[in-house]
């Protein structure tokens, strides 16, 4: 191996491990949010979500990153509606978008934002049509310094129903165990 190809070598992994460490830091102070919805046919052509709101912001790390407001988009000549709410939280809408927001700055038992690892269900909306997933802009704020929130894009998706869940690791169970079989063929 020559000098200039060891150099680079080294260059490369030194590179990839400066890379590594510095996007494992950046990844884990970036608060996270997901949120996750059930579908139901509600008859008529209308559709019900409930919604489950997850904040995946780490509590070590993004320590009082609260979850305090969602804004869902949707396509502006349809109509969507809130029917219900957990306690502590309001909405607004209009065309196009429903807010979802916290009304007591804080996390529990104090405030009803969403704390780090935690999440809320109850958010329950119909819409005239089937959404499905609809794009949403988040907002984190830490209850000390309430005048910088991060924002966190992202959109929602469906939980997966349990006999496709079931049906997916039955799957994955029964490729793993032919694989690993004596008898399989190489």
């Amino acid at each position: 191996m020559t000098q200039r190809s060891r150099l680079i070598r080294v260059s490369g992994i030194a590179l990839c491990l400066v890379l590594t460490g510095v996007g494992a830091r950046r990844a884990s102070a970036i608060p996270l949010v997901d949120i996750r919805y059930v579908e139901t046919d509600a008859s008529g052509g209308s559709f019900r979500y409930l919604y489950t709101l997850f904040n995946r912001s780490d509590p070590v790390t993004d320590a009082g990153m609260n979850l305090f407001d969602v804004l869902l988009s949707f396509d502006p000549i349809q109509d969507g509606s809130v029917l219900a709410l957990p306690a502590g939280w309001d909405s607004i809408s209009g065309a196009g978008f429903i807010e979802l927001f916290s009304v007591e700055i804080g996390a529990p038992p104090d405030g009803s934002d969403i704390p780090p690892g935690g999440f809320l269900s109850g958010f329950v909306l119909e819409f005239n049509y089937r959404a499905g997933p609809l794009a949403f802009d988040a907002l984190l704020t830490n209850p000390q310094d309430p005048s910088v929130p991060i924002q966190a894009p992202g959109t929602t998706a469906a939980v997966p129903e349990p006999s496709s869940a079931l049906l997916m690791m039955l799957v994955i169970v029964s490729l793993g165990t032919r694989l690993h079989h004596p008898s399989a063929k190489r």
